[in-house]
């Protein structure tokens, strides 16, 4: 069976928990900070982090399973789209006289009681600036119809250098979408797939493919100094899954001469062990998996409770055995976040510092990795940064 070329989003949302006082956690990194010969530190009651930039490739037998469109497909849409308002959208798009002659032209439009159907011209949807891509394929991507502006590839603008690196495309491939990026937030998008039709050989659409499902993660060590007192740490990284394992590789690295560097999986639970920086097994489902709720209430359940995490079993748990809390926050803390209109559309751990642990949707093609939380949040923005609300275990809540 073919999947959808996946990127992001299809999530679904659930309604915000009522009652909750707790405000937006901050996106904003530690302000001790620093970046030294690519390395980011962050230091803070988790010790002193070190932080490196990486990104990975889904594994190498999943293009096969990976749907490539055949053209540019048709704009839809739906409910709260009437003919006028398609019409206003275009007129304040950033179109040349030619774009908004072609795109408001009878002929490529069809109306149905479903709603309106667009089918662009591909030099239209080449030719678009990125002002106006992004004005229109943000009022697409308000339905689910228009997969690929609804779920577009995304990588942050900070490191958006880093997208194509070494990805073996030829220069012409990487200048052609590269034309096609538009702006969402902090981050940039890509949606035109349908570029894959102008490219000849099958090899260079699979690298494309490749390239574009990349998904940017971060290494990160915890740095212990020579002659570091190891109570500190020990308190705030036992706090969760296996607490005397934790303590024990802590204690053992603080004794020696020259201190040393742990990596931070191994003082996290075994689910996040076992499942970091992998991606779904195709056994478990054939186009989507375990989605970031699941992953955020298993983080430190062993084994994982393979039950199916809907909207409703979410609410009930965080209700049960979760109270909001305010900064500062401590692992394993579940982040959740809330779109303009209350909505939860997204569900992620916290670990230390401004890292969290998330998996970043059901598709196959979405990994579980550590993000920078600002990162994460520019996945789920609309208009505005969500709003991001944490929860603690109520048997792990301190004072």
């Amino acid at each position: 069976m073919l999947l959808l070329l996946i990127g992001l989003g299809g999530f679904g949302a659930i309604k915000i928990l009522r009652g909750s006082a707790s405000p937006s956690a901050s996106l904003s990194p530690p302000p001790d900070a620093g970046v030294v010969a690519g390395i980011e530190r962050q230091s803070g009651p988790w010790g002193e982090l070190e932080i490196q930039d990486i990104q990975i490739d889904p594994p190498d037998e999943y293009a096969a399973r990976l749907y490539v469109p055949t053209n540019h497909g048709v704009w839809f849409f739906g409910a709260g789209y009437d003919g006028p308002k398609v019409l206003s959208l275009f007129a304040s798009a950033d179109l040349t006289r030619s774009q908004r002659s072609e795109l408001v032209d009878p002929a490529h439009w069809k109306s149905t009681a479903q709603g309106i159907f667009i089918t662009p011209q591909p030099r239209t949807v080449f030719s678009l600036s990125s002002p106006a891509r992004s004005r229109i394929y943000r009022a697409l991507a308000e339905f689910p119809e228009n997969f690929f502006q609804s779920s577009p590839f995304m990588f942050s603008k900070a490191r958006a250098d880093d997208w194509f690196f070494h990805s073996g495309l030829a220069a012409e491939t990487v200048a052609l979408v590269s034309s096609l990026l538009y702006p969402h937030g902090s981050m940039l998008c890509f949606s035109d797939v349908g570029i894959l039709t102008h490219i000849g050989s099958d090899a260079e659409k699979t690298r494309l493919i490749m390239a574009l499902s990349r998904t940017p993660t971060v290494l990160v060590n915890l740095r212990i100094p020579p002659g570091a007192d190891p109570a500190p740490l020990t308190r705030y990284w036992s706090g969760t899954g296996d607490g005397n394992g934790a303590r024990q590789l802590i204690n053992s690295v603080a004794r020696g001469r020259n201190g040393g560097s742990i990596d931070i999986v191994h003082l996290l639970p075994l689910f996040v062990r076992d499942y970091l920086y992998t991606y779904p097994r195709t056994a478990a489902g054939q186009g989507n998996g375990p989605d970031c709720f699941w992953s955020a209430l298993s983080f430190d359940r062993q084994p994982p409770d393979f039950t199916v995490v809907n909207e409703t079993y979410l609410i009930q748990r965080l209700k049960e055995d979760y109270e909001s809390v305010r900064e500062p926050f401590q692992v394993g803390d579940v982040v959740v976040f809330a779109n303009e209109a209350g909505r939860i559309v997204h569900s992620c751990v916290y670990i230390a510092g401004n890292i969290v642990f998330t998996k970043n949707g059901a598709s196959l093609f979405a990994p579980w990795v550590l993000m920078r939380l600002p990162d994460v949040a520019g996945f789920y923005a609309d208009n505005n940064s969500p709003r991001i609300i944490c929860f603690r275990k109520k048997k792990l809540k301190s004072g």
